[in-house]
């Protein structure tokens, strides 16, 4: 009897602390002001981005994230947050919905959506100059899901020659 009893105190206080979270996110999300979250075409693929930005917080509400997450699942993406809080003021939503032609094979990004991108490790054949491979054979790569940017470590296959050796820029300390 008194194990029943336990549970049921147990579930109810588990209950309420859910609640309580659910509550506060609610009152969060509707009535701060300054809490704006603004989504646009992204340059990231055939997806979209969410910039958030607020002077009271630095988060994402969990309401508003998983509202984000259902319509980028809707649209056939893949979503994630990510950001600095302290060095770029807030987090981000990514929706990356995957170019047409990710995954076929390209000499070039020129022959892409998005980018051309080598996987594998660079091969012997390929000599290094800088952050450039210049290869004595053909290479091919494929194409990416997603439009690269800066802050992204990636190699590229410039042409049927040379990879590019793309390095992370963003640095957050």
């Amino acid at each position: 009897m008194k194990e029943k009893s336990k549970k049921k105190v147990f579930l109810k206080v588990l209950f309420i602390i859910i609640g309580l979270i659910v509550v506060y996110n609610i009152i969060l999300y509707i009535f701060v002001p300054s809490t704006r979250i603004d989504c646009d075409d992204s340059s990231f693929g055939d997806g979209w981005f969410c910039d958030y930005s607020s002077e009271l917080r630095t988060w994402i509400p969990i309401v508003k994230r998983v509202e984000l997450e259902i319509e980028c699942k809707m649209d056939g993406g893949r979503g994630s947050v990510g950001g600095q809080s302290d060095q770029m003021g807030g987090e981000y939503f990514k929706c990356v919905v995957p170019f047409s032609d990710y995954g076929d094979i390209c000499s070039g990004s020129s022959d892409c959506m998005g980018n051309c991108e080598y996987v594998e490790d660079i091969p012997e054949y390929c000599t290094k100059t800088g952050d450039t491979y210049y290869c004595t054979k053909d290479i091919s790569g494929t194409c990416s899901e997603e439009k690269y940017d800066m802050c992204d470590i990636w190699k590229e296959v410039e042409d049927s020659n040379t990879i590019i050796s793309h390095s992370e820029v963003c640095i957050f300390e």
